[in-house]
Parts: C-alpha cells; structure tokens; sequence
C-alpha cells in the first residue's frame, strides 16, 4: 500500500499541537491556553502553551480559515460553533461532497491555486493524498489513546497513519421504513432479492467512491460477487448521488430500503419527528463501521495553516466532539462525550469492518467495477 504514495520531505510537526496538549492536561482547549488553568506549571508544559500562543496569535492576524465540509444544516452548524470560542477566526464555507468538490480541487491546484485549508471527508482517491494533503504531525501518534475509541492511531483511514483522520464511527448498514415492510418480509439481506423487492431499494450511487461504494464492498465480501451482481441488475434499484432526496424516498416510502445513506441527514428527520421507524437491518454481515462526513484533512500549501491547527484542535477537543455530536446527531469515537445514536455506538471490542480504511481500497474498486457492470447490463433489457 505504501506505493500509493511519495515520501515528503518534512513532516509537519505543529499540526494538531494542542490535541497533544490534550494528553497532558486532560482538558479542553479553552483550560489549556489560559492562565488560570490548574495544570502543574512544568518546562515542558510552559513550552507548549508558548508555542500555542504564538499559533493562537498567527490564526488571529490570519483572521480565517476556509473550509470544505458536509452538505446539510446540521454540519454546518456544528462547524460554525468555532466562531463562537474564536470570533476573531471567520469561517469561510462551502457545503459539498467529497466526490462532488474533487474536480475542483484538482482543477484549481493543477493552476497553482491553493485556496482551501480544510476538507472533511474521505473521498479524494487515497493514491492522490500526498498531492493535495499534508501531511499529519508524527507528534499526533499514539497521544489521547485512552480518550478514543479503540486508540487515537485508529482513526487514521490510510496505512501511513499521516493524511486522513475519522473522528466519527459509527455502526452502518442496510436501512428499511417498517412502517411499509415488516421484519417477516425482510429480516436478512439475502431476502433482498425477492420480487417482492423490486422497485423498492434505492442505493448511494455504487458506481461512484463514497457510502454507497462502500456498503457494495461489504456485500462483496460477506455474499460474493455474484449476490452483488444479482441484486443490482435485477432488483430495478433507483440510483442517486442526492442524499437529501434518498432519505425523503426511505422516509416516505417511495424506496423503503435503503444503501449507504446520510446518517446526520435521517437525523434531520427524526428530529422533526419524520421516519422513526427506519430501523438498520439486524442481518450482522450486513453491518460495517462509517465514518461518514467525520474525517478531516490538512489541505498542502493552506494559506491559513495557523488558523487550521486552531480550528481542528477545537475539533477534536472534548468541546468540539460534543458539539458534533449532539448537533448532528452522528457518534464521536471520543470517549466521554454524549452518545446522540445508542444503537450505533461501537463499543471498544466492536469488530465490524471500518470499509473507509485504506486495506479495503481493493474490495471497494472491485465492487465499484461489479456496480458498473450489473447496471450497465440492466439498462441493456
């Protein structure tokens, strides 16, 4: 896999600093740059804060950081909260798909533009992470692993542990509406490719990287090539790149089953009191760990690093991870924060597949091709 990528020559080191203060002050953000805070004053200690401030006052001469992140309202919001503890730090912000800002990106950094400090998202091909990502500090490895679900180290989807970090995890799968099919009619994915089920499923385009991507993987490697061909050439599976409009069909019951949706988009819903019923199929090799919209990446050459680093050590903060979490609804692999969705919390002896790593790339290129063809060869009939 270490052929996907080209050695740097530096590794940026004063990235995410402050997540390393969270290791030895056990706080927030907030507690550890002010004076009053109740740390053990050390050489060490001292170091750290000195180097803070000096970042700290970088980001407020800096005066912004732009941003690509989720689509939806509840992201957006949760991300605005920055502005709340640092109003001298402005949030520019453009709410889009990974896959969907990709060309762009690609677009403006083949021109020489380097206009972007922030995405979220795993999206962005793994083998191009040392073109348009710096890397993450070495200084990160290990730290808080006592804090985070599994470890800290866990959270990086590639294998060079450097680019791509997943703050959120969350226990995915297939989604059905019982108020319109009941668990006698579909209890196991299998059932799926009854007749009854056609014209009923709608799926994350598969065709594409992303959820839907990944939820196709899945089933390649718990039912096999053929059950994966079968059920998208058979079953008339309405295909769609709108996440909004996914969720409006399985809550509605236009397509009461559902691959590789929004969560913090069904969240949207529930809060308003729509959809209560969609339920994940209990069909245990069906069921994987997502990410989501939860990882965030260092753009190279961001014109407002300094501001970055602030940012996504409020991010991960204790403080930032309950605000993500108790805005979108969507679980943080952070320890001790509020736990929105209980019955998608992975605990820390959770061995579901997490499909956004980097040592499922194959599975999920190969179940992209399979995608391609099985639809290519429905719309033939």
């Amino acid at each position: 896999m270490k052929n996907y990528f080209k050695s740097n020559t530096k590794i940026i080191v004063l990235i995410l600093l402050t997540v390393f203060f969270l290791s030895a002050y056990d706080s927030t953000i907030a507690a550890t740059i002010q004076p009053e805070t109740k740390v053990k004053s050390s050489p060490k200690a001292d170091k750290h804060k000195s180097e803070w401030d000096k970042i700290l006052q970088e980001a407020k001469k800096e005066g912004r950081v732009v941003i690509q992140g989720p689509p939806g309202k509840v992201y957006r919001d949760a991300i605005f909260s920055f502005e709340k503890q640092y109003p001298e730090i402005k949030i520019e912000y453009q709410g889009v798909t990974g896959r969907d800002f990709r060309p762009k990106i690609i677009t403006e950094q083949s021109t020489g533009q380097f206009l972007w400090d922030i995405t979220f998202g795993p999206d962005l091909p793994i083998e191009t992470l040392d073109i348009f990502y710096r890397d993450l500090p070495e200084t990160v490895s290990g730290v808080d692993n006592d804090k985070w679900i599994k470890g800290f180290d866990y959270g990086f989807l590639d294998v060079e542990k450097k680019y791509r970090y997943a703050f959120t995890s969350y226990v995915s799968g297939v989604f059905v509406n019982r108020d319109f099919i009941s668990e006698r009619d579909l209890k196991n994915i299998p059932d799926l490719l009854n007749p009854i089920f056609i014209d009923k499923i709608s799926w994350n385009d598969p065709r594409q990287t992303g959820s839907g991507a990944a939820m196709g993987a899945n089933l390649l490697i718990n039912y096999g090539e053929e059950f994966l061909y079968k059920l998208l050439s058979k079953q008339k599976i309405a295909v769609t790149l709108d996440l909004r409009q996914q969720i409006d069909w399985l809550v509605r019951g236009t397509y009461p089953v559902a691959f590789g949706i929004s969560q913090g988009t069904l969240n949207e819903y529930k809060e308003k009191g729509l959809g209560l019923n969609v339920k994940r199929i209990e069909d245990p090799k069906s069921v994987n760990l997502s990410q989501g919209y939860g990882v965030v990446n260092f753009v190279k050459k961001a014109p407002h690093i300094n501001a970055a680093k602030v940012f996504v050590n409020w991010l991960l903060s204790k403080e930032g991870q309950t605000i993500w979490a108790t805005t979108t609804g969507v679980n943080s692999r952070r320890i001790g924060v509020p736990i929105p969705s209980k019955d998608q919390y992975p605990s820390p002896d959770t061995n579901y597949p997490f499909l956004g790593k980097e040592i499922f790339l194959p599975d999920r290129a190969k179940a992209i091709k399979i995608a391609e063809k099985a639809l290519a060869d429905r719309n033939k009939k």
